[in-house]
């Protein structure tokens, strides 16, 4: 899909803000992974279907959903707009 210029630059603009979100998330996360059990963050940090379940199933926080969604939602979103800008 062909852009004009200033539309890409506000996708990587775009991509850029919500990887940052994405990765505030998942250090969060992972704070949390490696308070409970320090073989939990390793498997959290090298088995990305793990890091999945952690987040879902295992992480406790009062703000529980919202950083699940940030962490998920930050990482798709930032793939789809390098997509669209390419």
């Amino acid at each position: 899909m062909v852009h004009s210029y200033n539309v890409n630059i506000l996708l990587i603009l775009a991509a850029i803000a919500s990887a940052i979100g994405g990765i505030v998330a998942w250090v969060i996360i992972l704070i949390d992974a490696f308070n409970d059990e320090w073989w939990k963050a390793l498997l959290f940090l090298f088995i990305p279907f793990y890091a999945f379940f952690y987040a879902i199933f295992e992480f406790e926080h009062d703000r529980k959903w919202e950083i699940v969604c940030l962490f998920l939602a930050g990482t798709a979103l930032s793939l789809a707009f390098l997509k669209m800008a390419s």
